[in-house]
């Protein structure tokens, strides 16, 4: 077959799977993301890939969902938000499987991200797991030096969820380097200012 009649054959494929009454939200999308990327439309598989990716994790694991998540970026999605988003959740991913080297990476492309896209609010959200890992390789010291930049961006962002999460990263690295007295005061604060919002970060 020809390249075009080939790629219409795999779009008239993914528009069954589709139409076709089994198919169910989720369980059936990475069947269907293969043959919109057979047929040339990369937005729509990565559409399809992450919906089948969000239906893994929460169904049969987060191996399943990191490989179909790694497909979606592998199409090189036009829109940085979204390449944003799979970098976060492959970040999350990665940390629970004690992958620290490759953590890393997704931290570092999180901030490139944000950065050549200048949007705060991603900024934010790279700098505070920028933290997370450090806390987690027990470097209090590195905690408390990037605190201020990660905080700038939370508050410039006003996201309040993140702005917690990074106080609290502040608390416990005081802890850890036995500076209990300000730990203290600051858990004081984040109860007086923030109460229950914790966000999602130190999940």
């Amino acid at each position: 077959l020809e390249p075009e009649a080939a790629a219409q054959l795999h779009l008239k494929a993914a528009r069954a799977l589709l139409a076709d009454p089994r198919y169910q939200a989720g369980a059936s999308d990475a069947r269907v993301a293969r043959q919109f990327q057979l047929a040339g439309k990369l937005d729509e598989a990565v559409e399809r890939y992450l919906a089948a990716a969000h239906y893994a994790r929460n169904v049969s694991g987060n191996r399943e969902s990191y490989q179909l998540m790694t497909l979606a970026l592998e199409l090189n999605p036009p829109d940085p938000a979204v390449r944003f988003g799979i970098h976060k959740e492959r970040e999350q991913i990665l940390r629970g499987w004690g992958r620290r080297a490759k953590q890393r990476e997704e931290i570092e492309r999180l901030h490139e991200l944000a950065e050549a896209s200048e949007d705060v609010a991603q900024l934010a959200t790279a700098r505070a797991r920028r933290l997370r890992f450090y806390q987690d390789g027990g470097k209090a010291n590195r905690v408390l030096q990037e605190f201020d930049a990660a905080m700038e961006a939370a508050v410039r962002s006003e996201d309040s969820a993140t702005q917690a999460d990074i106080l609290r990263l502040r608390a416990r690295a005081l802890n850890d380097l036995g500076r209990n007295d300000e730990a203290g005061q600051l858990y004081e604060q984040l109860l007086a200012e923030h109460g229950d919002d914790t966000g999602l970060l130190l999940d």
